[in-house]
């Protein structure tokens, strides 16, 4: 997580409330006043934290699906961090401080993750928004999810002209297949005849399986959450 948030502080800000904020101000506009108090924040609260969540994990079945299976992969993620001082303490006969520095190698798996996660983003995702921006900008002002047509008499093929959130997956996609594997390699490794060495990198290939599942988890359901921003929106200015 710290070597995360360490390669955050190079990349700009995507925050639109943020960008418009900073905008208004170069621009010397003054921020138009929200009323956050009585009724209608209760109301905000009621439908768009507490609500729409609940909405969302019901009726989306993307949502439904990715939130059980991260709840079983975080689960098998403390069971198995839980194991760490029974197996390396009865099996290899470790003291409390030789134990901690077991944890270190999870560092490297986060490391990799990271790598692996803005690979997928620069090689596959921002090629896809590429073509979305060279779809938009060609004459064609649609809005998210709509389908772009020729205004000739001439038939042709309806364009999608937004990036299909599978494009978010693929660290999942490729991350996923460490988590089972790394979970084998330590169930099987960790024996008395067995250096130690090879449980220990075991957790290299879990921790980066289990950040590239998360990664996607995260970018899959803020793409969910696209499809409620104009709902937000209109609540906002009622």
């Amino acid at each position: 997580m710290i070597a995360t948030y360490l390669y955050s502080l190079w990349l700009k800000e995507t925050y639109k409330p943020i960008i418009l904020k900073r905008r208004r101000r170069r621009l010397g506009i003054p921020e138009a006043h929200k009323s956050t108090n009585g009724p209608s924040a209760l109301r905000v609260f009621l439908t768009a934290t507490l609500l729409r969540p609940l909405t969302m994990l019901i009726t989306e079945p993307i949502v439904t699906c990715f939130s059980l299976y991260v709840a079983v992969d975080f689960g098998i993620l403390f069971t198995f961090f839980a194991s760490f001082p029974l197996v390396y303490s009865r099996v290899y006969d470790f003291n409390s401080g030789q134990i901690g520095l077991t944890f270190l190698p999870i560092m490297i798996g986060c490391l990799l993750a990271t790598l692996t996660c803005v690979l997928c983003d620069r090689l596959l995702y921002q090629k896809e928004l590429l073509g979305f921006s060279a779809r938009t900008d060609s004459g064609t002002n649609l809005q998210d999810g709509e389908e772009a047509s020729t205004h000739n008499s001439q038939e042709l093929p309806r364009i999608k002209v937004y990036v299909e959130p599978e494009y978010r997956l693929y660290a999942a996609m490729i991350g996923g297949i460490g988590i089972p594997i790394g979970l084998f390699w330590f169930a099987w490794t960790a024996r008395s005849d067995v250096h130690w060495a090879s449980p220990v990198v075991s957790t290299i290939v879990f921790s980066w399986g289990n950040l590239c599942v998360f990664v996607s988890y995260v970018c899959t359901c803020a793409f969910a959450t696209l499809h409620y921003v104009r709902r937000c929106a209109l609540e906002l200015t009622l």
